[in-house]
């Protein structure tokens, strides 16, 4: 189980930094950065189902559903495991979202 919890924590951990990335990237190109940090903080908010500020447990509620619908993705053949094959497809039909080549 231990081992379990560890790759689950890499993958959780590769995926926030995905997602931080992208929406880095998104800010970068933002011709208002205060509008975005604006939904931005909004967005993230929104994550408080309680009102007394989003806790960790809230925080990881949004992260392990992006997690699930990515690892959904991956998994083409929806056997439970991503396979190296299975991986490099999803990455090279996602890539293009995250790098443009500028002429």
């Amino acid at each position: 189980m231990s081992l379990f919890c560890n790759g689950l924590h890499r993958l959780l951990s590769a995926l926030l930094f995905v997602t931080c990335c992208a929406g880095f990237v998104t800010l970068a190109h933002a011709d208002d950065t205060a509008v975005t940090t604006n939904k931005l903080v909004k967005r993230f908010i929104q994550l408080d189902t309680n009102g007394d500020g989003v806790s960790f447990e809230e925080f990881m509620r949004m992260i392990e559903s992006r997690a699930r619908r990515e690892y959904a993705q991956m998994d083409a053949n929806h056997d439970g495991r991503v396979t190296k094959s299975e991986y490099r497809r999803f990455w090279n039909a996602r890539k293009a979202q995250y790098y443009r080549v500028k002429r």
